[in-house]
């Protein structure tokens, strides 16, 4: 990495540092002491909500780096399993990461987003892949083989009352480090996603809700 890539994220952490600082004190009017005090082992993805902060470490082929903080939280269930989404602002975007804990810690960020068209398909090759349960698609140079297909309940910001229905269809890259997602709503809105997986040791959680202290 470029000496000054490396002085730019470090000014960035720094900025974001200092912002989050400011917002945990405008927060607690009350006082410090009434903060609430978090053990630093509990500094983990898996219990971060709004208004935590994130560094993420080596994201894609040009292993970019973000620090982020969390504007959203958003959950997915499909059967018994569970998964998160939490979208982050950095000093220049807005980010997206999925993660999930079933037996270990998956990471992936969202690259960017797709329509049908851009994969060559149309609603007919998903209602194909659905009943088939197998399919590809290649989408520049690289092949994502069809993984699985389900139904899942989508609650934005975690809340039971927003609770929305859809069908996804995922397909994973050969070496298993990328993937694209496909989500179709009830009302019919389909949303194509690419994403790049993230080791979870690349993953640096430096505050949970932006409003606690850190145990000493």
């Amino acid at each position: 990495m470029e000496p000054l890539i490396i002085v730019a994220n470090i000014i960035a952490l720094v900025l974001i540092y200092i912002w989050w600082k400011k917002s945990r004190q405008n927060s607690g009017k009350s006082g410090k002491k009434d903060q609430p005090l978090i053990d630093k082992t509990s500094l983990k993805l898996e219990n971060v909500e709004v208004g935590g902060v994130i560094h993420l470490g080596f994201v894609g082929e040009d292993m970019d780096e973000y620090d982020l903080i969390i504007i959203k939280k958003n959950r997915f269930e499909s059967g018994d399993s569970t998964w998160y989404e939490l979208v982050g602002e950095s000093s220049t975007k807005q980010i997206t990461l999925e993660y999930e804990t079933e037996n270990t810690l998956k990471v992936s960020v969202q690259m960017e987003e797709l329509i049908l068209r851009d994969l060559g398909m149309t609603s007919r090759d998903l209602e194909r892949i659905d009943d088939e349960e197998e399919g590809d698609i290649t989408y520049n140079d690289r092949t994502y083989l069809y993984e699985d297909s389900d139904v899942a309940v989508f609650y934005p910001d975690g809340d039971e009352k927003k609770a929305k229905k859809l069908y996804y269809w995922d397909f994973k890259s050969e070496d298993g480090n990328h993937s694209i997602n496909i989500e179709r709503f009830e009302d019919g809105t389909t949303k194509v996603y690419r994403y790049t997986n993230v080791e979870p040791r690349n993953v640096e959680v430096f505050g949970l809700k932006g409003n606690e202290d850190l145990m000493s």
